[in-house]
């Protein structure tokens, strides 16, 4: 055989053999490992309803408040174990015996030390979460003849 052929077979040979060591392995213990991850807040999360009062396994209610737009109110949760808390703004639905309520956004957060304030400007309404002065999150919210629609979001991220 000619010596530029072999020359290339063996470079041809050991690029495959490279090509196959480079593909990345998922075990069992890694899949396991990504499935926790995702499962691991099962309390607060975005369009969950719940009842006043409603127990969780996850979180301890930290604060909660009015807005003081139509019927949005706003909790911190404390998470169990950890020294994070998650934001969670909800919508009140109905209160037939015991008010109900579905949370329309979350921001997890290191510190409950955040304000929350609401403004009107213009038809909109605009609430402004910060921390230290400084805005990680606004939501604005549409306004038509005094009846307040769920507006689009605005969401402006400073983490």
């Amino acid at each position: 055989m000619n010596k530029s052929v072999y020359l290339f077979l063996v470079i041809f040979t050991n690029c495959k053999e490279s090509k196959a060591v480079s593909k990345p392995v998922v075990t069992a213990e890694v899949k396991d490992t990504l499935i926790s991850k995702t499962q691991v807040q099962k309390d607060i999360y975005i369009n969950k309803e719940f009842f006043a009062g409603d127990e969780m396994t996850d979180v301890e209610t930290f604060k909660t408040a009015k807005t003081g737009i139509d019927s949005l109110s706003y909790s911190i949760y404390k998470e169990r174990n950890t020294k994070n808390y998650i934001f969670s703004l909800e919508k009140f639905l109905k209160n037939d015996d015991v008010e109900k309520y579905r949370i329309t956004d979350t921001v997890n957060l290191k510190s409950a030390d955040v304000t929350v304030h609401a403004e009107t400007v213009g038809n909109s309404k605009i609430l402004l979460l910060k921390s230290n002065q400084k805005l990680l999150k606004k939501w604005t919210f549409e306004t038509n003849t005094n009846t307040l629609h769920s507006g689009s979001a605005i969401f402006q991220a400073a983490f």
